[in-house]
């Protein structure tokens, strides 16, 4: 059985699908124990999250306020179970 504490959703920018990944994985699955949240590859300066996909939250009653945040090195770990939300970045991950 996988055992893990944290789940990170991994996109460009942080400011997007992953942060929207991350709350719709808090929402709908039952993980009381565990860490959610996002990262992105390329975030030089914190960003607020993209106005259309607030819109799309919003127009189906989710809640999300985030703000981007790079992805670091002490983000992983054995008990981390991360998701690479765009095909062509996975390699990068895996490379970094």
């Amino acid at each position: 059985m996988l055992e893990f504490n944290k789940i990170i959703f991994i996109t460009e920018n942080d400011n997007s699908e992953g942060p929207l990944a991350a709350v719709l994985c808090k929402k709908w699955l039952p993980l009381e124990k565990i860490e959610v949240e996002s990262r992105g590859l390329a975030v030089v300066f914190e960003e607020p999250m993209n106005p259309k996909t607030v819109a799309v939250a919003e127009t189906n009653e989710i809640e999300i306020e985030h703000t981007s945040k790079q992805l670091e090195d002490d983000d992983f770990g054995e008990d981390v179970l991360a998701f690479v939300l765009d095909e062509a970045k996975k390699q990068t991950v895996y490379d970094e």
